[in-house]
């Protein structure tokens, strides 16, 4: 089954997505835009859940700035490293909890419970429809009435313009393969691992960027923002770390690319793309 591929893959890929937000200034660029958007909604001292938080990066964040999580992840080897990377910087007494749960039922978790919902991977790899509206219903759900839900998905060109960023030859054979996954993915949105090729991406689905605000509005949830995470510099990794060799580079790109993650044009055309919603109060 899809989930099991997705968990198996999450399981065998614990220090990779450890060090995926960090490991050079392009990468850290989608976690820096990222937070920044999460702490524009964010009120002190508040109550956040992060489902799909895997090895728990937005949760230590926000455990360091006195914040109170609950982490949620459908990996347990993700879950085990995010307890000990927890542990490991004194940061449990805030931890409100860890549970190793699927996206789309989060039964042992109140309503009505916390301030913000972190949507921040689940949607990725839930192909159905059905699913990812399920994903979103729990999200809503355990939101407080007037807190903020962030989704955030892989708009549908990503895994084109990676082709073209990893492999010359691969994005040859896939131009004159006429059934070639491309073909798929371009008619789909929907890209499965099927022979469990321990090299490639695992089961995963592809948005538009009219899907989640039709979804949203679907739901009754008031779409507050969009931005792209990597906005004006997505897939420009070798680029951005030649570019950046001090503090004050750094610091200036970030500003601009921030200040241009709304631009409409930036939307689609990154490797990730976040709604920022609220839940309507009763």
């Amino acid at each position: 089954m899809g989930i099991d591929r997705v968990k198996n893959y999450y399981d065998n890929q614990v220090e990779h997505e450890w060090i995926r937000l960090d490991q050079d200034y392009y990468h850290k660029i989608e976690f820096e835009v990222t937070k920044h958007f999460i702490y524009k909604y964010t009120s002190p001292n508040s109550r956040i859940i992060d489902i799909g938080g895997g090895p728990g990066r937005y949760t230590i964040d926000l455990l360091e700035n006195n914040h109170c999580v609950c982490l949620v992840d459908l990996s347990p080897q993700l879950l085990d490293k995010a307890k000990s990377e927890i542990d490991k910087r004194n940061l449990s007494q805030l931890l409100e909890n860890i549970f190793e749960r699927n996206a789309t039922n989060l039964a042992q978790i109140k309503s009505n419970t916390y301030d913000s919902t972190l949507l921040m991977g689940p949607l990725y790899h839930l192909t159905e429809y059905t699913d990812r509206k399920l994903a979103l219903l729990e999200a809503l759900r355990v939101t407080r009435p007037g807190g903020y839900i962030f989704s955030s998905i892989i708009p549908k060109l990503c895994p084109v313009r990676d082709m073209f960023r990893w492999s010359l030859e691969g994005a040859r054979q896939s131009i004159n393969n006429e059934n070639h996954e491309l073909d798929r993915i371009l008619n789909t949105c929907t890209y499965l691992n099927e022979s469990n090729n321990p090299n490639a991406f695992t089961d995963a689905s592809f948005a538009n960027t009219f899907d989640m605000p039709n979804l949203y509005k679907e739901l009754n949830i008031e779409l507050v923002e969009s931005f792209s995470c990597e906005g004006i510099a997505a897939f420009q990794g070798d680029k951005i770390n030649a570019l950046v060799n001090n503090e004050t580079t750094w610091k200036n790109l970030l500003q601009i690319i921030i200040r241009t993650a709304t631009e409409p044009s930036a939307l689609g055309a990154g490797e990730h793309c976040v709604f920022v919603g609220r839940k309507k109060k009763i």
